[in-house]
């Protein structure tokens, strides 16, 4: 747990959406109790999450849970609007919103989306940004610039795992262009 001090703002917006996940869950037991199956978004946990979010709009992990949710249920546009409302621009915002972009047809603007995450990664998200980007890159079918990121991807590593993940991927992608 942090044990730093939170603003009301914050503590708030954390109490809203700890009670929008604690619904979903009861949600989900119950209806798992019952012999029964989840089918389509939960407005209630959306209801209480994006009221959080009015509350502390800078909040990017509820931020990007309210997209998450709406993205998962091919509600695009709203998910699209839950990022592109954001005050402040994040590497994971960035490639959120080229996924989300990706999905509504418009790669131009995708691709504008992974550049600007690729600039506003911080050394710490290298890794995970430049292989979402490589990812989403390939998905776009644009050869250059996902076979530029395989190339550095390994080099980003740290760890001997992170290494051979980053070869796989990268692999995957020379191999899904014919450079073998």
């Amino acid at each position: 747990l942090d044990d730093e001090p939170v603003s009301l703002d914050f503590g708030f917006s954390r109490a809203l959406s700890d009670y929008s996940l604690s619904l979903a869950y009861q949600r989900i037991l119950t209806t798992a109790m019952m012999g029964g199956r989840l089918r389509g978004y939960d407005e209630t946990k959306g209801a209480f999450d994006q009221l959080a979010l009015l509350i502390d709009p800078t909040n990017e992990d509820l931020r990007l849970s309210v997209h998450d949710d709406l993205f998962e249920e091919a509600l695009f546009d709203a998910a699209l609007h839950v990022l592109q409302t954001a005050p402040d621009a994040s590497a994971a915002l960035k490639v959120s919103t080229a996924a989300t972009l990706l999905r509504l047809d418009r790669t131009d603007e995708a691709h504008v989306a992974l550049q600007a995450a690729l600039d506003l990664a911080e050394p710490d998200e290298e890794l995970s940004v430049t292989s979402a980007s490589m990812g989403l890159y390939s998905l776009m079918e644009k050869r250059d610039d996902a076979l530029s990121l395989a190339a550095i991807l390994p080099g980003l590593a740290e760890t001997d795992a992170e290494r051979a993940s980053a070869f796989g991927m990268s692999s995957a992608v020379y191999s899904q262009f014919a450079d073998h």
